[in-house]
């Protein structure tokens, strides 16, 4: 395959110059550019991050993201734009971040993530799914009698923060918190384009989550109860066993992965199911498609657009001359939407089967909070039509998108009900 070296012009109304992940313009629908992208530069090379090799199709994206050659280990893309000497100041932030268990390569990875796979053991579907119908119901019991409600702030913002409240043991009251956190380290890594100023806002958060967390844990070990903190307190595998630096870096992990991607698919599928009356019809008449849905949720329009790699070694792939230690972003969204893997990619079906995407990643280092984010998605859709059965989104709607593509999603979908 002929690979364009930075090839110039414009994509679906963006300028590949001008290509970036905080441009507004894209944010709102990336899915044209995508295509155009698929058709005709499948393989890009973008200058951000200082060189980065962008792959677009279904199987490029699934190959690389369980290819050894590549890395894990991308703790510091978010400062590589800075001069060598104002990465210094960031450096406490990133050598946290270093310890997170989707940083790791094999076979550190491998022993580090069989720990925490038993840490999660508490969180069995049936829990999971007991815990995730207590706080859907109890979100929506207010709602019963209004006319209008934002299902983004009144229900797709507390959801996982709750759960990960009850999840890690920390107190309810603490989920405002918690998002504001999640939400200045998430943009750092789902960015393209920032400023020092939000990466220093970034860095306070972590050190405010991380003196929060201590008081956390000093708890869990007074009281008792089988939370993911008092097991990672007191667990170990094969001798393998968390340091307290690892045990917070999980938790940041876990909170800025968790709350940021379930709360944007909440919205982006319930605006999909609304642009798409008749398979809203058709959840509607079949709640036992919910399951189904929410996989199709996932693979139509996942708010995490890509997953980053580095590279260990040269090498090349597809006509790509990968140089070691350059950036390497499989695109997930866009690969989803790869007519070549799925047909009639474009439209939202929730009865689609062999629904085999890439929005939890693959390989080794395939999400293992997906679960949660599964849980979620299909309580909350068994639910909101049982409770509310015929509900459509605002037709003048301001969807107050997210800043960035990493995490794609909007803040705010003012829903009435009929």
């Amino acid at each position: 395959m002929a690979v364009v070296n930075r090839p110039t012009g414009t994509a679906a109304g963006i300028r590949l110059a001008d290509f970036n992940f905080n441009n507004l313009e894209l944010i709102k629908d990336p899915y044209p550019f995508y295509r155009y992208m698929l058709d005709h530069h499948p393989t890009y090379f973008s200058p951000v991050f200082g060189g980065t090799w962008m792959f677009f199709r279904y199987e490029d994206a699934r190959s690389l993201l369980a290819d050894q050659r590549l890395s894990s280990a991308r703790a510091d893309v978010p400062t590589r734009f800075l001069p060598p000497e104002d990465r210094a100041e960031f450096a406490p932030m990133i050598t946290l971040f270093e310890e997170w268990l989707a940083f790791f390569n094999r076979p550190a990875h491998t022993a580090f993530r069989r720990h925490m796979a038993r840490v999660f053991e508490c969180l069995t579907e049936p829990n999971l799914t007991a815990l995730t119908e207590r706080l859907v119901a109890e979100l929506l019991e207010p709602l019963r009698g209004r006319r209008e409600v934002d299902l983004m702030t009144e229900v797709a913002y507390p959801l996982p923060a709750l759960i990960i409240c009850e999840a890690l043991g920390i107190p309810r009251s603490e989920f405002k918190r918690l998002i504001e956190w999640s939400d200045a380290i998430a943009h750092i890594y789902a960015s393209s384009h920032l400023t020092i100023d939000e990466l220093r806002h970034a860095q306070t958060s972590t050190f405010e989550y991380v003196e929060f967390l201590q008081g956390v844990t000093r708890m869990a070990a007074a009281d008792g109860r089988q939370t993911l903190l008092s097991r990672a307190i007191s667990m170990e595998t094969d001798g393998f066993r968390l340091t307290e630096r690892q045990i917070n870096a999980q938790c940041i992990l876990l909170t800025f992965a968790g709350l940021e991607g379930a709360r944007y698919v909440i919205g982006n599928g319930i605006l999909a199911l609304h642009r798409h009356r008749a398979q809203y019809d058709l959840l509607r008449r079949q709640p036992e498609l919910a399951a189904s849905a929410a996989e199709e949720f996932l693979r139509y329009d996942n708010p995490v657009q890509f997953i980053s790699r580095v590279a260990r070694e040269s090498f090349t792939y597809q006509g790509a001359e990968i140089r070691k230690g350059q950036v390497v972003l499989p695109y997930v969204g866009a690969a989803n939407r790869d007519p070549a893997r799925f047909s009639d990619p474009d439209t939202l079906d929730i009865t689609r089967t062999n629904n085999r995407h890439l929005a939890f990643g693959h390989g080794p280092h395939w999400c293992i909070g997906a679960p949660m984010v599964q849980v979620q998605l299909r309580v909350l859709l068994e639910q909101l039509f049982s409770t509310f059965p015929e509900f459509h989104v605002r037709d003048d709607a301001d969807l107050d998108w997210n800043t960035n593509l990493g995490f794609h999603g909007f803040r705010s979908l003012p829903i009435v009900f009929q």
